[in-house]
């Protein structure tokens, strides 16, 4: 594999190009083509394990003019390397699918698990409208005694206990705990949930843990080269 020198700050003007940090979430600011590549780097940065995430971080020479993938999550903690391309199902059409087979075989050798996303994984039920509001709300400062107090409360409920709820024993306002939500301190599970009946947890009550399965409960994906 060779590192990608494609540089989308260089592009035509007539493409759009924006640069997310995820309210801070993310350490870097990540380069997106597209806004279904926003959608993504969001949700990516939600997750509570909050991997790297790079753009276009390599080319493979699967191809006589090589494949650029769209990211890479990188997993600190176990080391686990997911590789994302994102797309609209509509233009995946066989040469597509041909070229994905031939990436993920390449991948998998290396040690890599390649996804394919389209919009129906990352815009299902207004999903990245709710990512895009808690990347807000990652924005605000939530004083340690309130963190503590919300955390604590929520660690008393192990099968979870609704926001609305948690506010009210907490006596705090609902956006402070879909801040908390949005660091990672608490979690209302992949389908990022911000309404009072959502069922919020402790991340200890979480089963989301092992990274890889996190990746596919979170994407609500399968890697490229399994049919399950």
């Amino acid at each position: 594999m060779e590192k990608s020198d494609r540089k989308v700050i260089t592009r035509s003007p007539s493409h759009g190009v924006a640069a997310v940090i995820a309210g801070g979430i993310l350490n870097n600011y990540v380069e997106a083509e597209s806004t279904l590549e926003s959608d993504f780097i969001r949700r990516a940065a939600l997750m509570p394990s909050h991997p790297k995430v790079f753009h276009q971080p390599f080319r493979l020479p699967i191809s006589p003019k090589g494949y650029t993938p769209d990211f890479l999550l990188f997993f600190d903690s176990s080391g686990f390397k997911a590789v994302v391309e994102t797309k609209m199902s509509m233009r995946i059409d066989a040469k597509y699918t041909e070229l994905f087979d031939d990436a993920a075989c390449f991948l998998r050798e290396r040690g890599y698990i390649y996804f394919v996303v389209t919009e129906a994984e990352l815009r299902h039920h207004g999903i990245h409208t709710r990512a895009k509001l808690l990347t807000r709300y990652a924005k605000q400062q939530v004083a340690t005694s309130h963190a503590d107090k919300i955390i604590s409360i929520a660690a008393s409920y192990p099968h979870g206990i609704p926001v609305g709820s948690l506010a009210r024993k907490a006596q705090v306002p609902i956006h402070l705990i879909l801040a908390l939500v949005a660091t990672g301190k608490l979690t209302t599970g992949p389908l990022l949930q911000t309404d009072a009946s959502a069922i919020v947890n402790t991340l200890n009550d979480s089963k989301e843990t092992a990274d890889e399965i996190l990746v596919r409960r979170w994407l609500g994906a399968t890697p490229w080269d399994q049919d399950y």
